[in-house]
């Protein structure tokens, strides 16, 4: 199937009731790969937060949200060890390092279809995929859903930026 046929499925089976705000030049990526990273993240927009959760359209929290769009990219999954939801706020420990270190290279200059780390708390726990024009997808407790939001708002809890080992750049 062509990659501009499979984006507009993707963005009909994406309307949802709720109003959701996907804003234009969300795909500006040349990248075949890093297009269908967002296409797959856009997928998940509205899917309710539900911490550990990971169904699309029931549930899934940002690390879980991360594992299941680039598994269904192609990107070898891990296993992840049960969680609680403020793991962050009492331990030193980056969960999400030692996880993205096994299927992930840290990125200097990031690239639509790059996952952000940002720090809550004592270290690195909250991530995002990036798209076009300075925007990313997450699921947020806050917003009790998956969403697009531009980046800035994140900007202060900035980490660093990974890619999948696989992609040559």
């Amino acid at each position: 199937m062509a990659l501009a046929q499979e984006a507009q499925e993707v963005n009909m089976a994406c309307t949802k009731p709720n109003d959701l705000y996907i804003p234009d030049g969300l795909l500006d990526t040349p990248s075949q790969e890093r297009k269908r990273v967002i296409y797959e993240a856009i997928r998940w927009l509205g899917t309710p937060y539900a911490h550990a959760a990971r169904t699309l359209g029931v549930g899934v929290d940002c690390g879980q949200l991360i594992r299941a769009v680039y598994t269904a990219c192609g990107v070898e999954d891990v296993e992840v060890a049960t969680y609680p939801p403020d793991w962050m706020l009492h331990r030193e420990e980056s969960r999400f390092m030692a996880l993205l270190t096994m299927r992930m290279m840290r990125a200097d200059t990031p690239l639509p279809g790059d996952c952000a780390l940002y720090r809550y708390g004592r270290c690195a726990c909250h991530a995002a995929i990036l798209t076009g024009s300075g925007y990313l997808i997450h699921a947020w407790r806050n917003a009790g859903h998956v969403e697009v939001r531009e980046q800035n708002m994140l900007a202060d809890r900035l980490d660093s930026y990974w890619r999948p080992i696989t992609w040559a750049e």
